[in-house]
């Protein structure tokens, strides 16, 4: 019973750390979207990404992938980013291009923010 107890304890106190270093309340998220650039402007057929989020604060790296629109929107925590989005364009020719693109030290600080990203074609 007392081993029981002693479990019961640790998991309480495990959930009350858990609830610190990952909140979910909206005070600390922001809405960020990402809006994906290619220039120049060509006929795409089908697009596929990886978007990357690194958090200066806390160190981590969010990673998103097999996104297939020109506009994402996630949950992050506020903070200052680098965003890096590296992909596979179809254009409507049936050329394949590998693009990349990134935007550094954007910060993420209120309810909603916007990061645009202008992709370059990589031989």
């Amino acid at each position: 019973m007392k081993k029981i107890v002693e479990l019961l304890t640790w998991l309480f106190i495990a959930s009350l750390l858990s609830a610190c270093h990952t909140p979910d309340r909206a005070d600390v998220m922001s809405e960020v979207t990402v809006q994906i650039r290619f220039q120049p402007s060509v006929p795409i057929a089908q697009q596929s990404y990886q978007i990357k989020f690194h958090n200066h604060n806390t160190r981590v790296t969010t990673i998103r992938n097999s996104i297939t629109t020109s506009s994402y929107s996630d949950q992050l925590l506020r903070g200052l980013y680098d965003v890096q989005v590296e992909g596979t364009l179809l254009l409507e020719n049936g050329e394949r291009a590998w693009v990349r693109g990134s935007a550094t030290e954007q910060e993420f600080l209120s309810q909603a923010s916007i990061c645009e990203i202008h992709l370059v074609r990589m031989q």
